[in-house]
């Protein structure tokens, strides 16, 4: 358990142009992939969303979840995570269409980054980095707008940067799955997810 405050912050923003649809409000195996990652999230004292539509903060505010707003939409998953950092400090940050994370793996994350010292600790599933499961501490925060400053624009852009201090977290097959297209989402049901 962390020693000091952390937040879990659902990434609901995005286009989801592959899907065709608003990704959190698919129904997965009776539940939107926005009510399965708040249940992920569940073990944290406060849970925030960062972006999502209309109808995702209806389902947040019935939830007792803030949504923080995107203030630099379209911009993809990286700066939301520092905006969410700037807003309340450290986070452990998800994508809401990573639908094969448990509460386990997110406090496993959460753990890897108590190390002092340490800037992000990052899932690995099967040796292959997760950067959609991670969690940034607010010591990150300078190191990662140098990167955007330089062009950097990826999660992994800012996890491979010499000047980062990151874990790795091994957290099991699951939380590489990402449901990106109905094909995903059938695959995913079929499987009995």
């Amino acid at each position: 358990m962390s020693t000091h405050a952390v937040t879990g912050a659902v990434l609901a923003g995005g286009a989801s142009r592959r899907m065709g649809r608003d990704k959190a409000l698919i129904d997965v195996g009776g539940r939107t992939l926005i009510d399965r990652a708040l249940d992920v999230m569940a073990g944290f004292d406060q849970v925030v969303v960062l972006g999502g539509s209309a109808q995702v903060a209806q389902i947040c505010a019935r939830r007792g979840v803030e949504v923080l707003a995107d203030v630099h939409p379209g911009s993809g998953p990286l700066m939301a995570i520092l905006a969410a950092v700037e807003q309340v400090g450290d986070v452990v940050a998800m994508a809401v269409d990573m639908a094969g994370v448990e509460a386990a793996m997110v406090d496993a994350v959460r753990a890897g980054g108590d190390a002092r010292g340490v800037d992000i600790a990052v899932a690995t599933s099967l040796g292959e980095l997760q950067p959609a499961l991670a969690r940034w501490n607010a010591s990150v925060y300078p190191a990662a707008m140098a990167a955007v400053d330089d062009g950097v624009r990826s999660l992994f852009g800012v996890v491979g940067r010499d000047e980062v201090s990151v874990v790795q977290v091994e957290v099991g097959a699951g939380v590489g799955i990402n449901l990106n297209t109905p094909a995903d989402v059938a695959i995913f049901d079929d499987a009995g997810q």
